[in-house]
This record gives structure tokens, C-alpha cells and sequence, in this order.
């Protein structure tokens, strides 16, 4: 299919879509999609990607998945391959198989051992660690 698909719910897609895709509700995808995606949560299964993907939600994407663009997610598991940045305002957590050629940043990251990264990793302040509170005694040192 080529084209731009705009839907009001929940998407599964199991074949190729040349276009971008926004779904107000949780997207699947297994196939190819040459096109940015938008929507709530999304799981990537066996999934090739080249495009930018934004979800408000939560991002699962399998070992079989290769993504070329950009990620901006609420969080994400990540246990394919990546050559783009991941921006994260909730968890990131890469699995043993991840393999990423791009910077990650996010106030809370996991690494499996063996994930693969190439790039920096920028860890945002949690809006609770402003809250440090130090004791009068400690100044003294």
C-alpha cells in the first residue's frame, strides 16, 4: 500500500506501507514502512523502519527490527538495531541484542550486558532529584 494512513483508533499492520502512519490509539506493525509513525504505544515486531518515530506511549521493538531515524517516546524497550537518536521522557531500557549508532537521552537507562552502543548517553535530571536535601553537618567537610 503507498499512501498516508490518519486513524482514530487502534492499527495493525502486517505487510509493507509507503506513506507515514498516525494512529491516536497503540500501533503493530510487522513489515516494511518507508514514512514517520505517530501514536500511543507502539510494538515493532520483525519490523524494518526508515523514518522518524514519535509515540506518547510505550515502544517495544524485537530483535528482528532495524529502525533508521529518529525515536522520541514516553518509553521504550529496545532489543533490535537503531542508527538514530532515542529522546525518552520515561524509561529506556536496551536489551542484550540492541545495537544503536546514535545518542540516547532519558532520566532513567538500563543496558543489558552485550547491548551495542555508538554515541553519547545524556542523562536528564528526574524532577524529584531537585529535591536533595543536604545536611547542615555535610557543609562543614
Amino acid at each position: 500500500m503507498q499512501g498516508e494512513i490518519i486513524a482514530p483508533g487502534d492499527v495493525h499492520i502486517f505487510g509493507r506501507v509507503k506513506g507515514n502512519i498516525q494512529a491516536k490509539g497503540n500501533l503493530t506493525v510487522a513489515g516494511k514502512i518507508p514514512g514517520n509513525v505517530q501514536a500511543g504505544d507502539i510494538d515493532l515486531i520483525q519490523c524494518q523502519r526508515k523514518g522518524n518515530l514519535f509515540a506518547g506511549g510505550f515502544v517495544h521493538m524485537d530483535e528482528g527490527t532495524l529502525l533508521i531515524g529518529d525515536l522520541d517516546v514516553g518509553s521504550i524497550t529496545l532489543g533490535g538495531k537503531v542508527r538514530g537518536n532515542v529522546v525518552s521522557r520515561g524509561k529506556i531500557y536496551l536489551r542484550e541484542s540492541a545495537m544503536i549508532i546514535g545518542n540516547i537521552t532519558g532520566s532513567n537507562i538500563a543496558i543489558d550486558p552485550g547491548a551495542n552502543l555508538m554515541g553519547e548517553i545524556m542523562i536528564t535530571s528526574n524532577p524529584n532529584s531537585d529535591n536533595l536535601d543536604i545536611p547542615q553537618d555535610m557543609e562543614e567537610f
